[in-house]
């Protein structure tokens, strides 16, 4: 056996993104759990149709309304239509997503800005590439399996400092 130096020599790559505009119409994904593969499509839609409500309305559907869940639905098929999708949309998923989009939860706050950072530490040390276009991570295996008990009422706000969280009252009594 003889000794010697080794250098490891990486070979720079380059990564095309694809300009917002076309990537909001053909999205590429990162799956993050088989499990739920279809899910991913059905959220970009979601927060797709999450915007154009919020421009529409100026605020969030209310938690757990019925309501605002079924206007959401009709928004989500005319963002459907309007970015040319052909995906059989997933009702009880996007009104559950309307549901509980004004809510926050530390868990998945911590989550998501544990991904981030991890962004930029690649970003910075130039390690590694970034997450190719759109990555949807959820956890809606955390919600009560019979959402129907909730109603507005439970987990409507309630002047505290913790209203974001309220609407999850069930998940966290």
């Amino acid at each position: 056996m003889r000794s010697g130096i080794v250098t490891q020599v990486k070979m720079p790559k380059t990564l095309h993104f694809t300009p917002l505009q076309t990537a909001l119409k053909k999205p590429e994904f990162l799956v993050t759990d088989f499990g739920k593969f279809d899910y991913p499509e059905q959220l970009h839609l979601a927060f797709l149709a999450l915007h154009q409500y919020m421009a529409d309305r100026g605020t969030l559907p209310r938690p757990w309304n019925q309501s605002d869940a079924d206007e959401f639905i009709a928004i989500t098929e005319q963002s459907k239509a309007s970015y040319g999708f052909d995906i059989e949309i997933n009702g009880e998923l996007l009104r559950t997503f309307a549901k509980v989009s004004a809510g926050d939860l530390n868990p998945m706050n911590a989550t998501i800005g544990g991904i981030v950072a991890q962004e930029v530490m690649k970003a910075c040390s130039g390690k590694f590439h970034p997450i190719y276009q759109w990555m949807y991570f959820d956890a809606i295996e955390c919600l009560p399996v019979d959402h129907s008990e909730l109603t507005e009422e439970d987990c409507c706000p309630t002047g505290s400092r913790y209203d974001s969280q309220v609407q999850y009252r069930s998940i966290i009594d």
